[in-house]
């Protein structure tokens, strides 16, 4: 290389010129870098949110589908007519899993409820397959062989609860007890 060429590459390299221009668009594309980091944090933060608030409601929304079973306490309440979804879908599948046909669901909106999106279905109780469970001290014997004895009988039954804005659903299975009532005798 000549010396003539070699003199003008090095003014080249002393000259600072621009240099501020690229170092402060480096430093915009850090910050630029920064401000997308932190937006997709709260963006993800948001998105988590409403889903817990969704799980809230949809379990708020099953604790009042609880609540309607104990208020029709007797088993004769709980029929269609009442608002409680049939126990079977055409397919035989059973109220409360997976498999039922979710468009039969008859959802009952919670009467005084802050969210109109908030909204329950309760399955028709079935008998469960655990035993009654006895009712001591209501037993009745006049003697002899004839004695009646008392039992609370045992039922299965499926609450859902959902919201619609926030895409969630809880389903709580619930176990319920009614009696006593008399078991047989002669």
């Amino acid at each position: 290389m000549s010396n003539a060429m070699f003199a003008k590459r090095k003014k080249y390299l002393k000259n600072e010129k621009g240099f501020a221009l690229v170092a402060a668009l480096i430093a915009c594309l850090i910050l630029l870098a920064l401000g997308m980091l932190v937006i997709n944090m709260s963006t993800g933060d948001l998105f988590t949110t409403s889903a817990v608030i969704g799980n809230k409601k949809s379990l708020a929304a099953a604790e009042s589908g609880i609540s309607k079973i104990i208020a029709d306490v007797d088993p004769d309440n709980w029929t269609t007519t009442e608002h409680y979804t049939a126990a079977t879908d055409g397919s035989g599948n059973l109220c409360g899993t997976d498999a039922f046909n979710h468009g039969l669901y008859d959802f009952i909106d919670i009467t005084g409820g802050t969210d109109p999106n908030t909204e329950f279905a309760v399955c028709i109780p079935r008998p469960s397959a655990q035993p009654p469970l006895p009712a001591s001290g209501y037993g009745l014997s006049g003697g002899g062989s004839s004695a009646v004895g008392y039992a609370y009988m045992r039922y299965d039954s499926t609450v859902v609860g959902r919201n619609t804005s926030h895409d969630a659903e809880a389903k709580v299975d619930v176990g319920v007890g009614f009696g006593p009532v008399p078991l047989g005798g002669n």
